[in-house]
């Protein structure tokens, strides 16, 4: 996992081009603006999930975890909890589905603070919670997720 602000963007680019154009279309000049949807940077290898939502509560503790993809989990604007927790202390609550490109797990973990400017790097096998109410209240937030092919 990466945990770091937008501005060190630059720092990470190097891992792979398409954490690159991952990190490039998360630069523009203002992320906020972008319509909600799906916007395709390199078809499916990368591409961008513009999300406005209402945080939630963490009960049940519901993880998820990828095959295909990492995630890039970047707050526009607001602020949420994200939980992290390590798979092998988990338990899966429903195996891999190819189609939902994910599998969820139940457990305890860890909760980080996802602020304005702030992103993850959330690698297929990191087992994470997203969405979740910053100080136990509901809030709006603007979130770009985007998801990078691996191999």
């Amino acid at each position: 996992m990466i945990f770091d602000h937008i501005d060190h963007a630059s720092l990470y680019a190097g891992l792979s081009p398409r954490l690159a154009a991952a990190f490039a279309f998360l630069a523009q000049d203002d992320a906020s603006t972008i319509p909600a949807g799906r916007h395709e940077i390199d078809g499916d290898a990368v591409f961008a999930l513009v999300q406005e939502y209402a945080t939630r509560d963490s009960a049940p503790r519901r993880f998820e975890t990828h095959r295909r993809y990492i995630d890039v989990q970047f707050m526009a604007d607001g602020s949420e909890r994200i939980g992290i927790g390590h798979p092998a202390t988990l338990r899966v609550s429903e195996p891999y589905d190819p189609g939902k490109e994910a599998e969820f797990l139940t457990g305890e973990g860890a909760d980080l603070a996802l602020t304005k400017g702030q992103f993850m790097v959330l690698f297929p096998h990191e087992a994470h919670q997203p969405c979740l109410h910053p100080e136990g209240v509901s809030v709006p937030v603007r979130k770009i997720v985007v998801k990078v092919r691996i191999g």
